[in-house]
Formats: C-alpha cells, structure tokens, sequence
C-alpha cells in the first residue's frame, strides 16, 4: 500500500468546500503529524479552533478512526482515545475488543501506550469562524476518502 498524501487530500476539500459555499483556503489549516513513537505526544486544542483527527497505522496507509472535536473539547482532543473507559466510542475501545488484537499483550497491557507507539495521528485544525458545519464537512470526507476500520457500528460497516 501506499502511504495517504494529506497534502493532496486538503486540496481537494477545499474544493469541496467551494461547492457546498464554504470560503476555505489552505493557509487556514493546520494539519499537525503526530508519527508512532516518541513524536506521537499529546496537544491541546488550539484555543478558539475545532479539529479533525486522524488515527492510522505507523505506515500512514490504514486508517484506524476519525473523529472530529468542537472548541470546548479539550479533553476528547487530548486524550479520551488512549483511554478505553473515557467514552463508549473510543480508539482504546475499538483495539481491545477487537478480535485481530486479542492476543496482542502490549494492546492489552497498556492500550494508550500501544497507540502512541504503533499509530500515526494527524491532527486537521481549523479555526472556529468556519463553524461547526465546515468540521462535519471535513469530517464526512475523511471518513469517506479513508474508510477507517474503526468508525461506527460494526452493524453499519
């Protein structure tokens, strides 16, 4: 497989965005790499921004979740997906009840550290002023451009 060219993928929503009226330029964005291992270390939420983020293998060619987060979503963007009890809809979640990882002791053991060392998360920040319909936007196209294994219920994959 061959690693996602994020690059690539936000052109192509902000020519998205022109259909549905939305004034997006690539210069608004931000998009922070978070790669597995030591450079996989948890941010905060730039104050008044809401994100997009992205969870894939070390790799950057599976994608694990997408998830979205408003302005006052400090702790869902920080750390609610390395910790399998913070949520019902979590990636920490997803790995231990997954059957693929069952075996997995390191999963099992430390499922947030498992994470941090063996994902690569991509961080798509934009400001808040392009409002919450703009994020579920860019989400919704993630989601489609990526087909994250771990998004919904297994009932509507």
């Amino acid at each position: 497989m061959k690693a996602i060219d994020f690059e690539l993928i936000l052109y192509e929503f902000i020519e998205v965005c022109k259909y549905a009226n939305v004034c997006l330029s690539f210069k608004e964005i931000i998009c922070e790499y978070l790669s597995a291992g030591s450079d996989h270390i948890l941010t905060s939420l730039p104050s008044k921004s809401m994100a997009v983020y992205i969870f894939m293998d070390a790799k950057c060619e599976l994608c694990y979740k997408v998830g979205k987060v408003g302005p006052k979503s400090q702790a869902r963007y920080r750390n609610h997906h390395y910790l399998a009890k913070s949520s019902k809809s979590n990636l920490a979640n997803s790995l231990l009840i997954d059957p693929n990882f069952m075996n997995n002791l390191d999963v099992h053991q430390d499922v947030g550290n498992w994470i941090r060392e063996n994902t690569t998360r991509i961080n798509i920040v934009l400001p808040r002023e392009q409002g919450m319909f703009t994020l579920n936007l860019l989400e919704a196209f993630m989601q489609c451009r990526l087909n994250p294994i771990y998004e919904g219920y297994k009932s509507q994959r």
